[in-house]
């Protein structure tokens, strides 16, 4: 299994789990969250990815931690 990481910075304000957690977009039981982290599966173009992001900042210097996991680099 291949990962790849990379920091986000979204513009601030930013609040995490306010956008990301909105149970009526993901109602798929491959999508999990808890304050501050979410997982999620995504099938982009026939390649099975594993998605892991969490909060690694504050809503006025927002920093989102992304993980993508895959069968072979992306």
């Amino acid at each position: 299994m291949k990962l790849t990481e990379t920091t986000v910075k979204p513009k601030p304000p930013f609040n995490f789990d306010g956008t990301v957690y909105v149970p009526h977009y993901f109602p798929t039981p491959d999508f999990e969250w808890q304050p501050g982290a979410m997982w999620q599966t995504l099938n982009i173009g026939g390649k099975l990815l594993g998605l892991r992001m969490w909060n690694e900042g504050e809503i006025d210097q927002p920093q989102i931690k992304l993980t993508i996991y895959a069968k072979r680099e992306l």
